[in-house]
């Protein structure tokens, strides 16, 4: 299935994720575009393995932007298991300004772990890079001690519900930011096709109001239906929906 790669958890997104590493790959043209995809059953260790053995970025179809990337499935019988992600070589670079994305999702869409998404990470995780391993576990974590600053600023974006909803023919979007920085604002459809994208640019801190004028990215007049306004920054992402009534 050819699906763009999404925050983790996301409604649109496809159902039940567990991802190492989506992103736009394909394989080489001279081997059929095939990614050389390898699976074994360790029956000696219980584990199940994965492992993507030839797959590209599509915008670098070279050496250089070869993805070798390996999954385990460790399961248990009294408990959930562990999920190992492994990384032999990765070229995580900018695709459509999103990066790759690294979790889990459930098969309902509301509940995941997100590890990496449009280039940001928990303060504590390491950067994808090659030669690293990622273990998904409910084991407790070693012992760590947390350092709380009281004075680290909110990085919390405020994305409002538009107005009016529904509309016809356009619609205020607005959004607060906690600080100066780069932001996208664009509109999708139920099928997750992008078809505007209404800002794409560094954005000053504090209120801003984004007019829609029910057009796509053509000038084309869209139908009536349901939206989806997703906001991204690098510190956080947002979305709701709204309804096009003609």
């Amino acid at each position: 299935i050819n699906f763009r790669n999404w925050s983790i958890p996301s409604p649109i997104s496809p159902r039940g994720i567990i991802a190492p590493f989506w992103d736009d790959l394909k394989g080489k043209p001279d081997v059929g575009d095939s990614l050389r995809v390898a699976y074994h059953h360790d029956e000696t260790n219980n584990r199940f393995i994965v492992t993507w053995l030839d797959a590209y970025n599509v915008v670098n179809i070279t050496p250089e932007g070869k993805e070798k990337i390996q999954l385990i499935l460790e399961p248990r019988v009294d408990n959930d298991g562990d999920l190992v992600f492994q990384y032999h070589t990765v070229w995580n670079q900018n695709r459509d300004r999103n990066f790759s994305t690294t979790g889990i999702q459930s098969p309902c869409n509301t509940i995941g772990l997100q590890y990496s998404f449009f280039n940001t990470y928990p303060p504590s995780a390491t950067p994808i890079q090659e030669g690293m391993a990622i273990r998904v576990t409910t084991d407790p974590p070693d012992p760590y001690t947390v350092v709380r600053d009281a004075t680290m600023p909110s990085l919390e974006v405020n994305l409002r519900q538009n107005y009016p909803n529904p509309f016809n023919p356009e619609t205020v979007i607005e959004f607060d930011l906690p600080q100066a920085a780069p932001a996208s604002l664009e509109i999708y459809n139920v099928k997750g096709q992008k078809i505007r994208t209404l800002v794409a640019q560094k954005l000053n801190q504090g209120n801003h109001q984004i007019v829609w004028d029910g057009r796509d990215d053509s000038n084309r007049e869209v139908g009536s239906g349901v939206y989806l306004y997703k906001l991204r920054t690098p510190y956080q992402t947002e979305s709701r929906r709204m309804i096009m009534m003609k």
